[in-house]
């Protein structure tokens, strides 16, 4: 059976004790059975005889539209599972890692069916020199001239651990690599395009649902929005109303301006850590606050040729809106909340 050798890697499922097996009806769809046909004769799964626990394969479009992706609805399994206490770490974590300004990625997905199940609650990642997130891995390469060590040393690690890749899902050599939220290239960490254009193509909201769609969409790039509280005040009281949900001119204006804003979103840069050549990279913090809002934003200096003195560049962006009691606190009781929101958000910066 292809996969991950279980003398490198095995998971189990920690089931409750006094759980008893669910078996789910079962489900016959044509696509279904020539997906599981497909699976099966290259020995990613198997038939089982006599389960305990019977889950019926979902077959749903991938973000292409063209192909299939087979899951499995594990509803029923997951109900009577812990959770798992070591969640996956945030995808902030690989992307902050310090890029050169000749870097060049390369990325891949791993099919790991029987190490990390769709769906499942328990499964992790890992990853150190070559990040990997879930079933998605990147190598990033800081100088060009160890393009193909990386690519050989990673390709022996592979083939010594029988590792299955997808040549569709394989980019090599690209100048840009995308993660789940935004895009890595020599330039920094910006935006993913596609989340911005989800709010650049929204309607005014006409329900609070349609709120808290626009107000989800924000949070997906608050990392990038300056002061993303006080300009989502508007639609935050918005939400607050459950009784009649009514679109205000002032809400309007708020959309108009965060519009206008993302038409260009600054590009983040990483901070230079220490090396044995060179010091790390000073920050610089300015914090703002306001009377329900905390603002912050963490910024690096870099000389630049076109100007004289150096240049100031986002590295991260921070927003909290007060809750009700912390709204009267003091201003200088409010100073010590953000930094400690602070050093939550950016310790993998630092």
């Amino acid at each position: 059976m292809p996969g991950v050798p279980r003398e490198l890697a095995e998971h189990q499922l920690k089931v409750f004790p006094n759980a008893k097996p669910i078996k789910q009806r079962l489900r016959r769809f044509t696509l279904e059975k020539a997906e599981l046909t497909r699976l099966k004769t290259a020995g990613f799964i198997r038939e089982v005889m006599h389960p305990e626990w019977l889950a019926n394969p979902v077959l749903v479009l991938k973000k292409n539209k063209k192909d299939w992706r087979m899951c499995v609805d594990y509803t029923d399994l997951n109900k009577h599972c812990p959770k798992d206490p070591f969640g996956l770490p945030r995808i902030d974590q690989p992307s902050n890692q310090r890029l050169g300004e000749n870097s060049i990625h390369h990325a891949f997905r791993c099919l790991l069916l029987y190490l990390n199940v769709f769906r499942v609650k328990e499964r992790g990642s890992n990853g150190e020199r070559v990040e990997a997130y879930v079933d998605d891995v990147v190598i990033k390469t800081k100088n060009e001239e160890d393009f193909i060590d990386d690519l050989r040393q990673v390709f022996d690690c592979l083939k010594k651990f029988r590792w299955k890749l997808n040549p569709t899902k394989c980019i090599f050599g690209v100048p840009a690599g995308q993660l789940p939220g935004f895009v890595i290239s020599n330039r920094g960490i910006m935006a993913n395009p596609k989340k911005i254009k989800a709010i650049l193509r929204m309607h005014p909201p006409r329900s609070q649902k349609d709120a808290q769609r626009l107000t989800g969409c924000m949070a997906a790039l608050s990392r990038f929005i300056s002061r993303l509280g006080k300009r989502g005040m508007p639609f935050y009281k918005l939400l607050k109303k459950v009784d009649r949900f009514q679109w205000t001119a002032e809400a309007q204006k708020a959309l108009d301006s965060l519009k206008k804003f993302l038409t260009s979103t600054p590009v983040l840069k990483s901070p230079n850590h220490a090396t044995a050549d060179s010091p790390a990279e000073d920050l610089l913090l300015y914090i703002s606050c306001m009377t329900h809002v905390i603002s912050t934003a963490l910024v690096v200096e870099r000389p630049d040729g076109q100007h004289t003195v150096p240049r100031q560049h986002p590295v991260y962006f921070i927003s909290e809106v007060l809750s009700p009691s912390k709204i009267r606190y003091p201003q200088v009781q409010k100073l010590p909340i953000r930094s400690s929101h602070y050093r939550t958000q950016t310790t993998p910066l630092l």
